[in-house]
């Protein structure tokens, strides 16, 4: 076999496999070494061990499983509960208060949590029920849940960003940076325009009832402040270089540990299930690093990575017509693949072309997460759209269109912020060239 047909078979063979439904990790590194049997002498092949094992010597990788296991004790001890329900409260005269509530709680539980599936049910099981008793528009409920859960993709201490950084080689420290700015402005876009809206049709997000005695009022908002308050512990530490994002981490998991000791709330069960899922999200990174170690390593091998700098390089149109190529990649990609895969499977080699071609790479990482948003969220095959549908309860009466038409105003809402960003790049790199 010569090596241009292997170069061809290589990801055609494992997206046939992943179509079929093979775990991705294991799609892309069987038949990796599948064709690295075939073609390369046997000294060689020992390589492939290295290289998937090498795609696990980042430090920085440290830091997700802590982060996820944060995530994780905030929403077994039912911390997560108390933030909605002071945000409820506090949010009530604000016009679609819980669905601005939902956008918040999303965006705080799908940075840390680390996994999207978990994100949309456990915001489901708490937003959904509440806005549709209120009277709450059943596609502005939906939606919102779905684009903020999707914020935790670019909100730091994001596990994707991570996970981008570690298999691009960009710094970690200044993507958390990059990504401060845009992941705020698209929450800010979000909750402007459901304000805008439900203050234009009032009908969309009926006002909350205040039954609430006013010690319990207190007592809702005191405990909405202290997940924020761990969070803003993070980043702000994050940011002014107090502690790296892996100390971060494990900063986070004493103060999640101590709030739900301090309220009781600690019990054996909450804990053993914390670490459960924590391990189960833990494992199936780690063979995503693998299986894409050795897969990136044949690729690259057989010459993948200089031949997409090539294409990069003569694409028609210069270097904004391989950049908007490689958007549209991601568009499509992320019907079929989900996050993590996305990001280890195209993210070297499109950071690498974007850089070549003069692109700020920190940047280009920013464009590439809200094209990730975009895809997860775009009819007929977004990740986000699935994984709503199966979070609802089973006598919802939401269809699959209600969930399509819930989105398009939030993808148009998510190209709004890619275009600024794009047009204004300082959006994204102001923070790590200052600070």
């Amino acid at each position: 076999m010569g090596s241009d047909l292997a170069l061809i078979l290589l990801p055609v063979l494992s997206l046939v496999l992943v179509a079929l439904g093979v775990p991705i990790a294991f799609a892309l590194g069987s038949v990796a070494g599948i064709v690295a049997l075939m073609i390369f002498p046997a000294p060689k092949l020992a390589l492939l061990a290295t290289a998937g094992y090498g795609n696990l010597q980042d430090l920085n990788l440290a830091a997700i499983p802590m982060f996820v296991f944060m995530g994780w004790v905030l929403e077994k001890s039912h911390i997560a509960d108390d933030m909605f329900g002071g945000l409820e409260l506090l949010l009530r005269r604000v016009p679609g208060g819980l669905a601005v509530g939902a956008i918040l709680i999303s965006a705080v539980l799908g940075a840390v949590m680390g996994e999207l599936v978990a994100a949309l049910v456990t915001v489901s099981t708490l937003a959904l029920p509440a806005m549709l008793r209120r009277g709450y528009d059943a596609r502005l409920a939906v939606g919102t849940i779905m684009a903020g859960a999707l914020l935790g993709l670019i909100i730091p201490p994001s596990i994707e960003i991570i996970v981008y950084a570690s298999s691009t080689g960009v710094s970690l420290g200044r993507l958390y940076l990059a990504a401060f700015l845009p992941g705020f402005l698209l929450a800010a876009i979000y909750i402007v325009f459901i304000v805008i809206r439900c203050r234009l049709n009032p009908s969309l997000a009926p006002g909350a009832a205040q039954t609430e005695q006013p010690e319990d009022r207190v007592r809702l908002i005191l405990n909405m402040f202290v997940p924020f308050g761990i969070i803003a512990i993070l980043i702000v530490g994050i940011y002014s270089g107090a502690f790296s994002p892996m100390e971060a981490s494990t900063v986070g998991v004493a103060l999640s540990l101590v709030v739900a000791l301090v309220r009781r709330r600690l019990t054996f069960p909450v804990f053993r299930d914390a670490l459960t899922m924590t391990v189960r999200v833990t494992a199936m990174i780690v063979w995503l690093f693998i299986g894409i170690g050795i897969f990136m390593s044949v690729f690259n091998s057989l010459g993948g990575l200089a031949t997409a700098r090539e294409l990069a390089a003569s694409a028609p149109g210069g270097a904004w017509s391989s950049l908007l190529f490689s958007q549209a990649v991601l568009l499509v990609g992320g019907a079929f693949i989900d996050d993590f895969a996305l990001i280890m499977l195209f993210g070297p080699v499109f950071s690498t072309a974007m850089t070549d071609l003069g692109f700020d790479p920190l940047w280009y990482g920013i464009l590439f997460l809200l094209n990730m948003q975009v895809a997860f969220l775009t009819p007929p095959y977004g990740f986000a759209l699935f994984c709503m549908r199966a979070s609802l309860p089973p006598d919802s009466r939401i269809t699959m269109v209600d969930i399509y038409m819930a989105a398009i105003p939030f993808i148009l809402l998510q190209l709004v912020c890619i275009a600024l960003v794009m047009l204004f790049p300082a959006i994204a790199t102001f923070l790590p060239n200052a600070l």
